[in-house]
């Protein structure tokens, strides 16, 4: 083997054990990213065995004998790594998220079966001799499984962001999957050799396309951000407690102004009653107590105290506490949520960030208008979606949005924190939050929560049971 196939090999083992690093450092508690990690790990040994193996019969030809160990490197891509890409479909596919909990360990040793008899009866040391025949039934059954799960979850998939994710996932899984199928078990099984050669190309390919994807639009639970040092230095190095308590009060102040004038008219006919507004009042000042209490405390950073919080109820309270200002900007509220979701938030920060964005929607709609508030659940996030038919950002100005005091706003009263507030909390909770817009269109603000933060209420009972 020519020593420039040799360096590819090389290159094959270092770029995978990278992306299994990336993946994993990115959200090491998360099993989507555990397993996905797992499976590049594991898939890279097979870089590092021929690698291994080469340089071995290099040392040789000037009499050095040491002990060679590919063999075991390659089984582990041989028998493990299907067996880790296989777990990461699964998770990977939201039809199994409901009863995964109950059933991940019985078929994680179920599935393991067929590696371990693998190993049993087929030495892999002091050389890797795998019976083909045996090993193409399983092994490629589970990449096929795979490759099926990903194009059912592309398919299937409503939200149009997730799609897109899951289609990038079919794009960099499917074809590559296919070609170690028939290089790696399937030809090798009818003695046609050495056509694995060409996975390096593959790997370099697929890891070029990992890096464009995750910086262009995010990709495998990963989204490259090469901006994000900067912003998060500007944050930090502004009093974001004062800032945001500012904020806070002039979103508040507009709607007790609103309810007050409504009050006024009310008082004045003497034949509506006055409680709705009453009460918006009331909570909007309560609310205003809780916001300046948490950051009077922490002037230089947002404090965030989590607990169990129903978030289809903090998003109907911020509804109607908005409802004066819907009504005079005749703005429409649509809404597609899911009551038993218990999410694991600031419960004060995550009202807050929902009023901002209904206020940010609110006043990118001109005239009548609509906004969607919609909920959706993925094997990685629960997202929040808030979507207005409004004027849209140019995409000038939205690689800025989250800048501190960066606004769109022409009136004097905006202070451009609203977004910069909202992304320091979804960071603070483990979360990220991301916006889709395109102007005279609309914008889609996501919020996105991590998933070992959301329950229902069956499960919440059942943790309290026990």
């Amino acid at each position: 083997m020519s020593f420039s196939i040799i360096f590819l090999f090389f290159i094959l083992w270092i770029l995978l054990w990278t992306v299994a690093f990336i993946v994993v450092n990115t959200d090491s508690k998360n099993e989507y990213n555990r397993w996905l990690g797992l499976f590049t790990f594991l898939a890279g040994f097979g870089g590092l065995a021929v690698f291994i193996r080469e340089f071995i019969e290099l040392i040789k030809i000037i009499g050095v004998q040491i002990p060679t160990i590919d063999g075991i490197f390659s089984s582990f891509a041989h028998y493990l790594a299907p067996y880790a890409l296989l777990m990461f479909a699964i998770i990977n596919t939201e039809i199994f998220r409901n009863r995964w909990d109950k059933w991940k360990n019985r078929i994680a040793i179920i599935l393991l079966i067929p590696p371990l008899l693998s190993y049993i009866l087929f030495p892999v040391y002091p050389k890797f001799s795998p019976s083909y025949t045996f090993i193409v039934f399983w092994a490629v059954g589970y990449i096929v499984i795979a490759n099926l799960m990903f194009i059912y979850s592309w398919i299937t998939t409503q939200n149009p962001r997730q799609k897109i994710n899951q289609l990038f996932t079919c794009v960099l899984f499917v074809p590559a999957l296919t070609f170690v199928a028939f290089s790696n078990y399937i030809l090798p099984a009818l003695n046609i050799q050495n056509i694995w050669i060409y996975n390096s190309w593959i790997v370099i390919l697929l890891f070029i396309l990992f890096i464009f994807f995750g910086w262009k639009y995010g990709v495998l639970g990963v989204k490259i951000k090469f901006e994000k040092y900067s912003l998060d230095n500007t944050m930090r190095a502004m009093t974001s407690g004062t800032a945001i308590l500012n904020h806070t009060l002039k979103n508040e102040v507009v709607k007790i102004s609103v309810c007050i004038e409504e009050l006024k008219k009310i008082i004045k006919e003497y034949n509506i009653p006055t409680k709705d507004y009453i009460d918006i009042i009331t909570n909007s000042t309560e609310h205003i107590m809780d916001m300046i209490k948490r950051l009077n405390t922490s002037m230089q950073d947002i404090e965030v105290k989590e607990q169990a919080v129903n978030l289809a109820n903090v998003i109907e309270l911020s509804v109607h506490n908005m409802k004066s200002t819907f009504e005079k900007n005749n703005v429409k509220i649509k809404k597609n949520l899911r009551d038993d979701i218990i999410l694991i938030f600031d419960r004060v920060h995550l009202r807050e960030m929902i009023n901002n964005i209904l206020m940010n929607s609110v006043e990118a709609i001109h005239s009548a208008g609509e906004i969607n508030i919609e909920m959706t659940i993925n094997p990685k996030y629960l997202t929040l979606a808030i979507k207005d038919n409004g004027i849209g950002i140019s995409k000038n100005n939205l690689s800025n949005i989250f800048d501190p005091f960066f606004s769109t706003k022409k009136k004097s009263s905006n202070f451009g924190l609203g977004l910069t507030y909202c992304y320091n909390v979804m960071q603070k909770s483990g979360g990220y939050l991301e916006i889709d817009s395109k102007e005279n269109i609309g914008t889609t603000v996501y919020l996105n929560f991590p998933i070992k933060k959301v329950f229902t209420k069956y499960s919440i009972d059942e943790v309290r049971e026990e």
